[in-house]
C-alpha cells in the first residue's frame, strides 16, 4: 500500500467494511452508517465535522481534531449523522502487527524470533486530542495537515509500523500511569485516567498562560484536590511541574531555532522575566539558557 485509499459517500447509505489487512483510509462521508467498524484495531482521526462510534455498550463521540483508539474483534458501527461532509483519516491495524510490535517493544531478549506468538492486546480505548503532546499525536499531525491541504498522503508499510509503535508506546505510558492508581478501585480507575488525560491535554494547550489547578480540574470534571492528588500518583509529577517542564521543552526548541533572544523566549514561554526563566531553566537542564545558545 503506497497511499491511503479514499472512501466517499454522499446521502444516506450503509458502508460495510471488509478489511483483510492493515491499511489507511481517508473517508469523506455524510449521512452514513459504517458497519464492521471494529474488526481490527483502529485509529480514527476526525478532520472535519464529528462522528459517533458504538461498540460493546460504549459510545464514543469524536469531534474535529480528536482521534479515537479502539480494540479489535468487537461488534459495533459508526454513524455520521450530518448532511455536511465529515472527513476522517482511519488506520486499521491487524492483531498480528499490533501484537508483534508490542512483543518486540516489551521483550527483554529483543530477539524478535517468536513468530507464532499472537496475543490479544487490550488497548486503553479513549478519545484523545490531536493537539496533545504525545508522540502519537505529534506523528499524526503532519499527515492530517497534508490532507487538510487537499493532497493525498503516502502512508506505506513503514508508516503503519511507525504508527503501531507510537500506539504501543502511548499504551505503555498509560499502563504505567494506571499502576500509580493502584489504591483506587479497579472499577473507577479507567474513568479517573480518562479525566486525568483531559486535564493533561488542557495543560498542553494552555500551560503558557499558567492556568490554575482549579481550572484544569474543572476541565477534567474533577474536584481540585482529587485531581492534584491522582495526577501526582499517576504521572509521578505534580501538575505545576508538568506545566513547567512543558515550558522548558518549548524554550529549548526556541533556543535551538536561534530566531529569538533569551528575553523574547522567556516572555513567549510564560515566564515573567529573564531572571526567573534562567533560574528555572538551569534548575531543570543543568545549564543556563545562555550556555545553550553558545
Amino acid at each position: 500500500m503506497n497511499s491511503s485509499s479514499i472512501i466517499k459517500s454522499n446521502g444516506e447509505g450503509v458502508i460495510n467494511l471488509s478489511i483483510k489487512e492493515s491499511c489507511a483510509l481517508t473517508c469523506a462521508l455524510s449521512n452514513a452508517q459504517i458497519n464492521n467498524a471494529f474488526q481490527h484495531y483502529c485509529l480514527r482521526v476526525v478532520i472535519q465535522g464529528n462522528a459517533i462510534y458504538k461498540s460493546n455498550k460504549k459510545t464514543f463521540q469524536v469531534i474535529e481534531n480528536q482521534y479515537l483508539l479502539t480494540n479489535a474483534n468487537q461488534e459495533g458501527f459508526g454513524i455520521v449523522d450530518s448532511s455536511h461532509e465529515v472527513v476522517q483519516f482511519c488506520v486499521h491495524l491487524t492483531r498480528d502487527i499490533i501484537s508483534d510490535v508490542y512483543a518486540n517493544l516489551t521483550s527483554e531478549t529483543d530477539s524478535g524470533l517468536d513468530f507464532n506468538k499472537v496475543m490479544e492486546l487490550h488497548l486503553f480505548e479513549n478519545v484523545f486530542s490531536l493537539n496533545s503532546q504525545t508522540s502519537l499525536a505529534k506523528y499524526l499531525r503532519p499527515f492530517i495537515n497534508t490532507i487538510n491541504n487537499g493532497e493525498q498522503i503516502n502512508f506505506n508499510e513503514e508508516c503503519l509500523l511507525n504508527l503501531a509503535e507510537k500506539i504501543i508506546c502511548q499504551e505503555l505510558g498509560i499502563r504505567n500511569a494506571l499502576t500509580g492508581l493502584n489504591k483506587v478501585k479497579q472499577s473507577t480507575r479507567n474513568e479517573i485516567m480518562k479525566r486525568l488525560l483531559l486535564g493533561k491535554e488542557y495543560m498542553d494547550a494552555y500551560f503558557i498562560d499558567d492556568p490554575k489547578i482549579a481550572d484544569v480540574a474543572k476541565n477534567a470534571q474533577m474536584q481540585e484536590h482529587f485531581f492534584f492528588k491522582t495526577f501526582k500518583q499517576a504521572f509521578r509529577i505534580t501538575p505545576y511541574q508538568y506545566m513547567l517542564n512543558r515550558k522548558i521543552e518549548v524554550a529549548t526548541e526556541l533556543i535551538r531555532q536561534k530566531k529569538l533572544n533569551i528575553s523574547q523566549i522567556a516572555l513567549s514561554t510564560g515566564f515573567p522575566d529573564v531572571y526567573t526563566f534562567s533560574k528555572a531553566y538551569k534548575r531543570k537542564v543543568g545549564v543556563p539558557p545562555s550556555m545553550v545558545v553558545r
